[in-house]
């Protein structure tokens, strides 16, 4: 079974935003459910050395222009056209174009200031301040 974005909206409460339905088709290819299962087995790997690499340099609140760099190059290694210093540090990268509906995905990328004592091999490197909240993985994902 596949899903196939279909024309019927409803609106679930009066001034609510529309939603999209999807309906299951009968095909031969996976499910969309099965291929990005499938996608994130094969880059388990590259998110969590990228999680790590982002646990490294954690940095306060717009002050993440270390932080923004290495986003950056992930994102130019991908091929994702992207604009840097977006409110400051802030990053928007841009997949695909043309008319129609837009999907927005968003992580936070600053640090909490605390003191890091994990002993971890990729604990973080800047004194005073952790990802202790998961922004690391929220970027590495996004």
């Amino acid at each position: 079974m596949a899903l196939r974005k279909t024309k019927s909206v409803r609106k679930t409460k009066p001034g609510a935003r529309k939603q999209l339905h999807l309906k299951q088709t009968n095909s031969k290819q996976p499910d969309a459910k099965q291929r990005i299962l499938s996608l994130c087995r094969e880059l388990e790997s590259e998110f969590v050395t990228m999680r790590r690499e982002l646990h490294k340099i954690p940095e306060p609140s717009f002050g993440e222009h270390k932080t923004a760099k290495k986003v950056s190059e992930y994102l130019k290694a991908a091929g994702i056209r992207h604009k840097c210093g977006v409110g400051g540090t802030g990053i928007v990268g841009i997949v695909g174009s043309g008319p129609g509906p837009v999907v927005a995905l968003r992580s936070d990328m600053d640090a909490l200031n605390l003191e890091e004592r994990t002993g971890l091999a990729f604990a973080s490197c800047n004194k005073g301040f952790m990802h202790a909240c998961g922004h690391d993985s929220h970027m590495a994902i996004v």
